[in-house]
């Protein structure tokens, strides 16, 4: 294209009108021949540049992206005034499966860790962007493969990044009604539907990889199908995954909450020390106690069982401690001394003091009344 037909076209219409309309052969010329409408230009009106211009429409050729981007790198770390978004924020909300747009972004990051930018409206990273918005895996990968610890970053109301791939999950009434039949206990004969399938493997990787983070974790470097079929759940707990979500994890797989990590803890463990959902905790605990009753007496590496935790942290009988008990392993957990104390948990819990105390003392003697007699 000549330079004069660049200039009558630019002429025209304007260049935010060219990029709106697609006429990407004329907007990358232009852009060829005039940088400076590139470099420090920001909208006086909303804050944008042309990079946040072109990385909002869908089309955008992969060209126009990394010749704006190369020209002004900082525009990366722009954020408009509406949302408080960076480029990468706006593609990520509007480009769902096209990797190639998102790598030419990252690859100009000058640091990983500007991929933490949270947006002014929730906080929200360029993960959660993606998350939320049903990007594909290999664009939720690449984002991870660049800064790790993007994983780990949390929304003003605290929520992470699983926390805005759960919620994407009500986008779509088929996989929304499949999810609630399965936490139902129902038999699910449907065949394997390629977003339900697509989306439990996007809960896969962000459990997965954000437990390869945890100093818990047994060896980083071991591969993706050994981590999946151990850790999901410890990395879903670490992520403080919503309550369905673990719970539809266990569902699907029971035998997820029979992997104790480095430290020797079991899912469970980390059930009772986080205590995560207060108000529908004993459903939890009950989930996984079924899924491996052995759980219930496998101490970890300081010797702790999990109702020597839920003891000192004063958990109610109500609240998770007798659903702890309401195994057939009750006699064998009532048995297990504290390794600090070396007292039996009837008297570990005696020792602490205070209405709570009292009253779980009371229930283990109910529960055991020949307590009575051993202790004598």
């Amino acid at each position: 294209m000549s330079a004069d037909n660049v200039t009558h076209n630019a002429e025209t219409k304007s260049i935010p009108e060219l990029i709106q309309d697609g006429q990407w052969d004329v907007v990358k010329a232009y852009y060829e021949a005039h940088p400076e409408e590139i470099k420090d230009h920001i909208d006086p009106t909303n804050g944008s540049t042309i990079l946040h211009a072109v990385c909002a429409i869908p089309t955008s050729p992969v060209g126009i992206i990394e010749l704006v981007a190369d020209t002004w790198p900082e525009a990366l770390t722009v954020q408009e005034n509406r949302y408080g978004a960076t480029p990468l924020h706006l593609m990520c909300w509007t480009n769902q499966k096209y990797l190639r747009r998102v790598e030419a972004l990252l690859k100009r990051y000058r640091s990983p860790q500007d991929l933490l930018i949270r947006n002014k409206v929730l906080g929200s990273t360029v993960l959660h962007s993606a998350c939320g918005s049903h990007a594909d895996l290999s664009i939720i990968e690449a984002i991870v493969r660049k800064h790790p610890p993007v994983l780990l970053a949390k929304s003003k109301n605290q929520d992470t990044v699983f926390h805005a791939l759960w919620q994407s999950h009500l986008q779509s009434i088929p996989v929304h009604l499949r999810i609630a039949k399965i936490l139902r206990g129902q038999k699910d004969e449907e065949d394997e539907k390629p977003f339900f399938s697509k989306f439990l493997e996007k809960m896969n990787f962000l459990a997965i990889e954000t437990f390869r983070l945890s100093p818990m974790c047994p060896n980083p470097e071991e591969s993706r199908e050994e981590i999946i079929s151990k850790y999901i759940l410890h990395g879903m707990l670490d992520m403080k995954a919503p309550l369905d979500a673990i719970l539809l994890a266990l569902k699907l797989r029971p035998e997820l909450a029979s992997a104790a990590d480095k430290g020797g803890n079991y899912p469970l463990h980390h059930a009772v020390a986080r205590r995560p959902f207060r108000v529908k905790y004993t459903k939890l605990l009950r989930e996984l106690r079924l899924a491996h009753p052995e759980a219930t007496v496998r101490r970890n590496s300081e010797g702790m069982a999990p109702i020597h935790t839920a003891i000192r942290e004063r958990m109610a009988w109500d609240d998770g401690l007798g659903e702890l008990l309401a195994t057939e392993n009750c006699e064998a957990q009532l048995g297990l001394r504290d390794p600090q104390t070396g007292l039996d948990p009837v008297l570990l819990c005696a020792s602490l003091g205070g209405k709570v105390a009292v009253n779980n003392v009371f229930c283990m003697l109910v529960a055991k009344p020949d307590l009575v007699k051993q202790a004598q």
